[in-house]
């Protein structure tokens, strides 16, 4: 399914400084993505081909570098959680590239559904920002409410509860002449 060329293992997208695994353990994760009926099944959309491997390749950098052994008894069952996170980030964060989305899913895990959830409404009008969002792999909550909170203006109408707390909290500011934060 997978063929590992010269020099795919030391460039991890998403990852400072790259993925140093050994080939013994590649071998196991294509094996593990191979056996799974899921991961392969994710794998037979064009659109990521290839991805759940790469995905658990990162997963994988990232327990070595943390001096975590994934043993090949837990291998399979992170092979198919990853498959179906990735799935699910995905279907949340259509716009996001492939290559990002593999990152993200490594570090956060399905956390798409939760970011449209979550600021779904304030972004509606640009979905743009989901994808800047997956950029910012290691904290991507973090990067969206930086967003939100520099572009409220813009989105102010848009969105009723969001408006209804930025009046409050500049109703706050005003009565007392300094941000509710300063009491």
């Amino acid at each position: 399914m997978h063929v590992i060329r010269k020099g795919q293992a030391e460039r991890g997208k998403g990852m400072m400084g790259g993925v140093f695994l050994g080939s013994e353990q590649l071998a196991a994760i294509e094996a593990a993505v191979v056996d799974s009926n899921l991961a392969r099944k994710v794998e037979e959309a064009p659109e990521l081909y290839g991805a759940v491997f790469r995905t658990a390749q990162i997963f994988e950098e990232m327990c070595r570098r943390q001096h975590v052994d994934v043993g090949e008894s837990m291998r399979p069952g992170i092979v198919r959680l990853l498959a179906t996170e990735l799935l699910a980030n995905r279907e949340a964060l259509p716009e996001a590239t492939t290559g990002r989305l593999e990152a993200l899913t490594a570090l956060q895990g399905g956390i798409g559904p939760e970011l449209v959830r979550e600021f779904g409404e304030r972004f509606k009008h640009s979905r743009s920002y989901f994808e800047n969002a997956v950029r910012h792999a290691s904290n991507p909550r973090e990067h969206l409410q930086k967003m939100a909170t520099a572009h409220r203006g813009k989105y102010e109408k848009s969105s009723p509860r969001w408006t209804t707390e930025v009046k409050r909290n500049r109703e706050s500011r005003n009565e007392t002449g300094r941000s509710p934060n300063q009491e």
